[in-house]
């Protein structure tokens, strides 16, 4: 299981950066990228790990404009599981990293928002804050379920990065306002609109998230 982690997140970043293939190959290749984060992280050496990480980042640094939206979320869900493990411990640049991103093209600003809404949906949602049913064994939800003290770790990284985070997202939200009221083309003003519902729907998540740490805080 320890060789089988990273020789198979090799062929899945492989697949995944061929672009000449089919839709099916790559979504193969995320689908493979995701499993070996779910199921082999633990046993991965570090080297191993750090490899993958970057791999990951590439993809958000890489992601072309137009990129399909279905790859986009797949994207987003990966960097979000790499979070769940990593961050804020040995991933303290997460937060530099995602809003580097924001501003480089609309499409990392539609992968970035969608990391954040997935990892704070993740973190404060009940499923992932307790042990599932026993008639969920062997499903994704073994998976999925934070541990008390990981849940409390990001709960408190988002509390303690949210005036940066949303002055940001307010600054980005203007800025897309601002397009949206002079874009000449529907498109254009149509993914504004698109960016700017995504900013709205994250706030909302992250205020739940504020919520809950302040509500977990005494549990500890």
């Amino acid at each position: 299981k320890v060789q089988l982690g990273p020789a198979l997140a090799e062929f899945g970043f492989y697949y995944v950066e061929a672009h000449s293939q089919s839709e099916y190959v790559q979504h193969m290749g995320y689908h493979f990228l995701e499993h070996v984060i779910c199921h082999h992280w633990n046993v991965m050496p570090t080297e191993e790990k750090s490899k993958l990480k970057t791999m990951i980042v590439s993809l958000l640094q890489k992601a072309p404009d137009g990129l399909l939206s279905l790859y986009q979320q797949k994207i987003a869900q990966l960097l979000s599981e790499l979070a769940k493990r990593e961050w804020p411990q040995r991933w303290p640049d997460f937060f530099d990293l995602l809003f580097a991103a924001l501003h480089e093209s609309d499409t990392k600003a539609e992968i970035t928002l969608h990391t954040l809404r997935v990892l704070a949906e993740d973190t404060v949602a009940s499923p992932f804050a307790t042990k599932p049913p026993k008639s969920n064994s062997g499903s994704r939800w073994d998976v999925n379920v934070l541990p008390a003290a990981r849940r409390k770790d990001i709960l408190v990284a988002f509390r303690e990065s949210s005036d940066r985070m949303f002055g940001l997202l307010s600054a980005f939200m203007h800025a897309k306002y601002t397009v949206m009221a002079s874009a000449s083309t529907k498109a254009a003003k149509d993914l504004a609109c698109r960016l700017i519902n995504l900013v709205q729907d994250l706030l909302s998540v992250l205020m739940e998230v504020i919520q809950a740490e302040a509500m977990f805080k005494g549990q500890f």
